[in-house]
């Protein structure tokens, strides 16, 4: 089939007007006539108006985006660099495994794929690296960022170099790059910007905070303030006590803080000259020490003007009074050490304060200490006591306080000490300790667990599946869907699954289909993790 070759006699636009001009009033309205144009097709005498139309909208659309010029490419040169050997990619059953974990989004196990593929030294498949590449241009968690770039490999990092927004992944700043930054960016690039000098150049950091100190908000300085407290240096001291000197609170606030975590600085030696006149601790005497330990508390003097450029302040805070909260002040800005020489075992001194009638004061001070300090001796009695004591009659450490602190002490336990922590409660479950405490305290094992934990967490939550209001029970619902699924022992999975419960009639209908997956998840972390070893 040809098409016609007369002299064009309608313009293309002026055609496409006619024609839909006659489409929207109708053909026997305004019938249109064939053409000789070039996108014109050869019509039998016999073709109805309506057959013309159409025809001709068809031709006259093709007609007109063929008119266009195809863009020309400049000429780039391509650098090809030598890829992973087939012995360095991972296994089929991985790379399927890597498919399945990807496609559900699920951050926890893509960390242990990783970390398992890097320790076998195996890089990801090549249909895998676009996904990994956008996670690792959002990744926020540096240590996994790092991780994520190793998993890709050379073949990963050429393919985003081909791609200017996958690139900048892998181009870390200058310094000079980041002072350029620190001139114009935003708040949130300064502190970004910060962190990152405080462990490579941290005096250059105080450096930048003092040139702009004077023009920032006070929220804006307390939060430079905070972002240094991952790497102080020696010289932090005097530096941050000048910044007591600050108008905002906030500012003091988290100067003070700081400077209670050198136990040489100004501040912590005038925290325990105060301390010395209010606390008097007399430990335990004589043979089999009979004599009981005993504590004496005097409460601080409210007008004492000097403890105003410490940031203290007189304010009721809790159940406290002006007094009793200037106490709980002052004990929270003191060096654990401090406490750790009149009383050696911090349980015991925890324990005799708990019997005083400023338990509280003295309590929440230790454990606000602890948890700025980040003592792990300290953050370990402290969580013992709280949770395993339950709230008697009108104990001033109630219950409400006793929750915030057991979630503010366990976000700080090593992962040995929230492994024996969590281990020597759920053995006591049955002296009736608070699920909340527990629950708390497993949300924070979000490591690979040891048998011992894996072990003493079942007859716990067999216990917890049967009770009646367990459909309620969101907290459980969490650690049977987020954690217990990405952290039990994989070696132990068919045990987890003979010991608990099969079905109870106070199930709703999908929580056998939750703990069906909650064990599913377990082995097919046993699996990953097997394929990832011996790459098979």
């Amino acid at each position: 089939m040809t098409t016609a070759t007369a002299p064009i006699t309608n313009h293309p636009t002026s055609r496409w007007q006619q024609l839909v001009t006659s489409a929207i009033l109708g053909t026997d309205r305004t019938t249109p006539q064939p053409t000789d144009s070039p996108w014109s097709l050869p019509t039998p005498s016999n073709t109805t108006p309506n057959d013309l139309l159409l025809t001709e909208l068809a031709t006259l659309s093709i007609y007109q985006h063929a008119g266009f010029t195809s863009q020309t490419l400049s000429k780039t040169t391509v650098k090809i660099v030598p890829f992973e050997s087939v012995e360095q990619t991972c296994s089929r059953k991985a790379s399927q495994q890597l498919a399945q974990i990807l496609q559900n989004k699920s951050e926890p196990l893509l960390i242990q794929w990783t970390d398992a593929a890097n320790k076998s030294n195996l890089v990801a498949p090549p249909e895998a690296l676009p996904n990994l590449l956008k996670n690792i241009c959002s990744q926020t968690n540096s240590t996994f960022r790092q991780a994520l770039i190793k998993l890709v490999g050379q073949r990963g990092q050429w393919l985003a170099s081909q791609n200017p927004s996958w690139a900048n992944a892998f181009t870390s700043q200058s310094e000079q790059d980041q002072l350029k930054l620190w001139e114009i960016g935003t708040h949130k690039q300064r502190l970004q910007i910060l962190t990152t000098l405080n462990t490579t150049d941290p005096q250059k950091a105080r450096q930048l905070i003092d040139e702009t100190w004077k023009e920032e908000s006070a929220d804006h300085r307390a939060s430079f303030i905070k972002t240094l407290e991952d790497n102080l240096i020696p010289s932090d001291a005097d530096w941050l006590e000048q910044k007591l000197d600050d108008r905002s609170k906030q500012v003091k606030k988290n100067a003070a803080s700081l400077l209670s975590t050198l136990p040489d600085s100004p501040l912590s030696k005038r925290m325990i000259d105060r301390l010395l006149n209010l606390i008097t601790y007399v430990p335990p005497k004589g043979k089999l020490l009979k004599k009981k330990a005993s504590l004496t508390v005097t409460l601080p003097d409210t007008n004492d003007d000097s403890m105003k450029l410490d940031s203290l302040e007189a304010r009721r805070r809790l159940s406290l009074g002006n007094k009793a909260s200037l106490l709980n002040q002052i004990v929270s800005l003191t060096p654990l050490s401090y406490f750790d020489s009149l009383e050696s075992d911090p349980i015991n001194l925890i324990n005799i304060a708990h019997q005083t009638e400023w338990a509280l004061a003295l309590i929440d001070g230790w454990t606000q200490a602890a948890v700025t300090q980040n003592n792990p001796k300290w953050i370990h009695a402290l969580l013992t006591t709280i949770t395993l004591r339950s709230p008697v009659g009108s104990d001033p450490v109630n219950l409400s306080w006793r929750n915030e602190a057991t979630t503010t002490l366990s976000k700080k336990l090593t992962p040995a000490n929230a492994s024996q922590l969590c281990t020597d409660m759920l053995s006591q479950y049955q002296k009736k300790i608070i699920h909340d405490h527990v629950d708390e305290l497993i949300l924070t094992c979000n490591f690979q667990w040891n048998d011992q934990l894996s072990l003493a967490i079942i007859p716990w939550l067999s216990s917890r599946l049967q009770d009646k209001s367990v459909n309620y029970d969101y907290a459980l619902r969490h650690l049977l869907t987020e954690t217990i699924p990405h952290y039990y022992s994989t070696s132990l999975a068919e045990t987890l699954e003979s010991k608990l419960p099969k079905q109870n009639e106070h199930w709703s209908a999908n929580f056998e289909e939750l703990i069906t997956q909650c064990i599913d998840t377990i082995k097919f972390r046993r699996d990953m993790l097997n394929n990832l070893s011996t790459n098979q």
